[in-house]
């Protein structure tokens, strides 16, 4: 990936790499648990960081976009609440690290 453009997409370079088939697939991201999902997951994990620290994280890792982040987590904050309090909880993951 290329970084963050100022419409918020990443863009991706034009090559590919081949992956050998593995025994363990890694899915990650926010909605990689969800319950449409869950038959595909043996284990789930959710990483559970504080909001302040997540939002300090994406800064640091995206220097130079603060005006799309902070319009991005106006939106994202509340969707990403309600998918962890109402569609996806805590509860529902096989493990749950407190980050």
């Amino acid at each position: 990936m290329q970084g963050l453009g100022p419409d918020g997409t990443y863009s991706l370079k034009n090559e590919f790499t081949e992956v050998a088939p593995a025994p363990t697939i890694l899915l990650e991201g926010a909605y990689s648990a969800s319950p449409f999902l869950r038959d595909l997951i043996d284990l789930a994990v959710i990483v559970d960081v504080p909001t302040k620290v997540r939002h300090e994280r994406t800064a640091a890792r995206e220097q130079g976009a603060e005006g799309f982040l902070a319009a991005w987590h106006a939106v994202w904050d509340d969707v990403e609440s309600y998918y962890f309090e109402r569609v996806c909880p805590p509860r529902s993951f096989d493990l749950v690290i407190q980050n």
